[in-house]
């Protein structure tokens, strides 16, 4: 009984991890239009291209990186186009850092979900 209630509160907890990390990415991409990025940043077709596009960012920065870069390029590349974001909440970094390091190309196109299904 122990160990099924064990797997049972594992499971659970999987789980809801599971959600929080999905209700990251829809957060993580609202919090994008809210704060700008895509005025210069393309992402599956939305936004522009002033500065790179990030749809498999994922693949080459891991989400500490990313945070670290958007709070304060220049701390990393003193010459960086990019303005820092110092006065976003610190959450809001994580949130849009998280969304962008799960960004690993064609896979997380939600455009491609929705030619499937036509």
């Amino acid at each position: 009984m122990m160990l099924l209630t064990a797997v049972t509160i594992n499971l659970a907890i999987h789980n809801s991890a599971n959600v929080s990390a999905a209700g990251n990415g829809s957060e993580g991409h609202a919090l994008m239009k809210k704060y700008g990025c895509f005025s210069c940043h393309k992402l599956h077709g939305t936004g522009s291209r002033v500065g790179p596009v990030l749809d498999d960012i994922g693949t080459k920065r891991e989400a500490e990186w990313l945070a670290r870069w958007i709070k304060n390029p220049y701390a990393i590349k003193s010459n960086s186009r990019m303005p820092p974001f110092f006065y976003l909440p610190d959450e809001h970094i994580r949130i849009i850092a998280e969304y962008l390091s799960q960004q690993r190309g064609e896979a997380n196109n939600p455009n491609n979900k929705l030619r499937s299904q036509q």
